[in-house]
């Protein structure tokens, strides 16, 4: 099938929010319109190459739309509003051959859903998620907190014991994806949902790849689902990483290790909690809190703190903080390392590490792969 039209080509320069996309083009910078309002964080840098689509209706405020991202050589669609155009055209004759009738936007209850698929004696009402976060082979989904997936899945759930055999389809938007895991590190309540769920309801993965014509085709129907890391978010227990962001050079009197220059930038701090991980995290977001680390001095004085969860049960603490003092700009020397052989586990950028290319494929092997154990696909 011809997912969209390569209009024009160029550069990604700035997403100004979530919505829109600031594009280095022959013809000039331009802003288009973006019609996928996930993070997408490991598809956008600057230089990154993107497909555009020209719209000719009159009443359009930004003539050009974002079709796709050149991504590790392939083709990433990310029109989520056609994602279920793909299904329809390409995958659902394959995944339910000899289906008698298709219906789109199915109406049953207080719920609508994608599709009602008639097969034989069978009714399958079909729920649709694109998926376009995948890294060393793993998908993931959703690449940030989805309340509406949450109640898509339950909704789908709620529906055991009715006429109809409820399942859910995530298209999965790189050709080499090998299986897919639910997000546990970014959206727990939606890996948690999900594996509820999964008693009830058809839990499906497939691989598409796009070209650079607009051209998509199937490439596998039979991802294998795994479901056993959503125990981690029940374990509550990993590593992490704080983003610490500086505006003024300063001083910062940390604990025994007394007065630290603290120049203007950007800190990455690595941490583990093999219990209560998500406590630990919120713990350090707060201001207000009794000091007992070394990071709590330093939070206290940042403008802002963000926090990227690792659920796992290895002990990756030092690995991580290897990592990145690779490529960091600098380290602060014996800074949340008092238990262990490690220089630092407090790493300093000039720049916004979210906008660093190599920090951001870091996050992803940690995440993707070093956390997980030996993957067990789910019987779906």
């Amino acid at each position: 099938m011809h997912l969209f039209h390569n209009s024009l080509e160029g550069f990604f320069l700035e997403r100004p929010n979530r919505f829109l996309i600031r594009v280095r083009t022959g013809c000039g910078d331009i802003t288009a319109h973006c019609p996928n309002p996930g993070r997408m964080e490991e598809l956008f840098f600057q230089g990154s190459r993107l497909i555009l689509e020209r719209s000719f209706s009159p009443e359009r405020t930004y003539p050009y739309s974002l079709a796709a991202v050149y991504y590790e050589g392939k083709v990433i669609p990310l029109n989520s509003s056609r994602v279920n155009r793909v299904a329809e055209e390409c995958i659902l004759h394959r995944l339910y051959p000899g289906a008698d009738r298709i219906i789109r936007e199915y109406s049953y209850g207080n719920s609508r859903f994608d599709f009602l698929i008639h097969l034989q004696e069978r009714s399958i009402l079909l729920e649709v998620k694109g998926c376009t976060l995948v890294h060393d082979g793993v998908a993931m989904f959703p690449d940030a907190p989805t309340k509406r997936g949450i109640r898509h899945v339950r909704e789908l759930a709620g529906c055991t014991g009715d006429p109809f055999e409820p399942a859910i389809l995530f298209v999965i938007m790189h050709g080499d994806a090998e299986r897919f895991i639910p997000h546990i590190h970014t959206d727990p309540d939606f890996s948690l949902a999900l594996e509820q769920a999964s008693a009830s309801v058809k839990i499906h993965a497939v691989s598409v790849q796009a070209e650079s014509d607009g051209s998509i085709e199937p490439v596998r129907l039979d991802i294998p689902v795994i479901l056993e890391p959503v125990n981690l978010v029940r374990e509550n227990r990993g590593c992490y990483l704080l983003v610490i962001h500086r505006k003024r050079s300063g001083t910062c009197r940390v604990g025994q290790l007394g007065t630290i220059d603290v120049p203007r930038g950007y800190y990455v701090y690595t941490g583990s909690a093999m219990k209560n991980l998500s406590s630990r995290i919120s713990r350090h977001l707060r201001k207000r809190k009794k000091y007992h680390w070394h990071i709590d001095y330093l939070v206290q004085s940042a403008d802002s703190v963000k926090a990227y969860p690792v659920r796992t049960r290895k002990d990756l603490e030092c690995s991580i903080a290897d990592m990145i003092s690779r490529i960091s700009d600098g380290d602060v020397p014996g800074f949340g390392c008092s238990d262990c052989s490690c220089r630092s586990h407090l790493f300093y950028f000039t720049e916004n590490p979210a906008e660093n290319r190599k920090f951001t494929n870091a996050v992803l092997q940690i995440r993707h792969v070093m956390a997980l154990d030996d993957p067990t696909p789910s019987p779906h």
